[in-house]
């Protein structure tokens, strides 16, 4: 017979295969959608008029964004007591960012293989790599979730008829304050994730398979908060310098999405540019593999609704896609030479 926590881990397995198969599914519905109605010639026409110098300066941006990106989390592991260069966090981050982008939900997955790189590579423990990854997620989603509140905002009362606006902008501010409160009670010593194991561990059987599992991973987490903790008592100005880092990335992300529509011959002002911005950002925070479909409909909803076309706004989701996947292959590769 199968013991009880086994046969637990066959129902998650089979209920993961499932839900990624359905969020395949519905992403090419929506894409399907999406291109209905697309005046490929037009499409076609904007791609091709593009200048080889500005591919370059596409390209050489997003060289320059891959260190500012990683930068953050080169930061946290600096305030850890396990510094690691630059160059090579920014190889681990892209080789993560491989696997997040191709898993269904918010931009998600490649957390565990930063940690298992930086074990492997550079003997740090479990405990600490998790910390740093958490705290630079958390860190990460609270800088972007407070941009986008914003952005929203101002999408919001620029386009007063667009459906949803407003409670789109509730939405992120919900999970802005969950982020925020996160913090808060990190700072406070409370050590959030650890607990709320331990009150899941109360409802096992605790001389269990499962229950034993359980209370291992909680004690995991406390000592990954201990690490949290400790780096943001004793390094306050390092810690503020990681927010300012997080601050400037996403000046990059408008730098480049400005740059694309500039190469496409398309002038953005600030209110365009803010809700591309937050369309393109938020499609990955759907629970849809790199937000399939999501984007696609997005973008040129949103010129579209600024009197730009819908063509324009697909023109510069195709070349969103064909840089992500640019990107992608590179960090298989890196992800291949790691872990082999």
């Amino acid at each position: 017979p199968i013991v009880p926590h086994r046969r637990l881990a066959r129902v998650w397995h089979q209920a993961v295969t499932r839900w990624r198969f359905m969020a395949v599914i519905v992403g090419l519905i929506l894409l399907w959608q999406a291109v209905q109605g697309i005046n490929w010639t037009e499409v076609v026409q904007l791609l091709t008029a593009i200048d080889p110098r500005g591919l370059a300066a596409i390209g050489a941006c997003n060289l320059l964004m891959l260190p500012l990106m990683s930068m953050r989390w080169w930061l946290i592991l600096i305030m850890l007591g396990t510094p690691v260069k630059l160059l090579r966090v920014s190889f681990y981050r892209t080789a993560a960012g491989a696997v997040s982008y191709l898993t269904p939900g918010p931009h998600f997955g490649g957390e565990p293989v930063s940690v298992i790189l930086l074990n492997i590579h550079h003997r740090i423990g479990l405990p600490i790599g998790a910390a740093s990854v958490g705290v630079d997620r958390l860190l990460e989603l609270t800088v972007s979730f407070a941009v986008l509140a914003m952005c929203v905002g101002c999408l919001s009362l620029e386009l007063p008829d667009s459906a949803g606006g407003m409670g789109a902008v509730l939405a992120i501010s919900v999970v802005l304050a969950l982020c925020l409160t996160l913090l808060a009670l990190l700072f406070g010593g409370k050590r959030p994730f650890s607990r709320v194991i331990h009150q899941l561990c109360a409802f096992t059987i605790t001389t269990s398979g499962f229950g034993k599992k359980m209370k291992s991973f909680a004690r995991f987490l406390k000592d990954s908060e201990d690490r949290a903790l400790t780096m943001f008592v004793v390094h306050p100005f390092q810690f503020t310098c990681a927010i300012l880092v997080s601050l400037a990335a996403w000046v990059a992300v408008f730098a480049e999405l400005w740059l694309i529509s500039y190469v496409l011959g398309v002038t953005l002002t600030f209110m365009e540019l803010a809700g591309l911005t937050a369309i393109a950002r938020l499609a990955f925070f759907t629970p849809l593999p790199a937000g399939l479909g999501v984007l696609e409909l997005g973008l040129p909803w949103v010129t579209t609704s600024f009197g730009l076309g819908a063509e324009l706004g697909f023109s510069i989701c195709l070349i969103i896609r064909i840089r992500d996947l640019f990107i992608s292959l590179i960090g298989g590769g890196f992800l291949m030479k790691y872990l082999t």
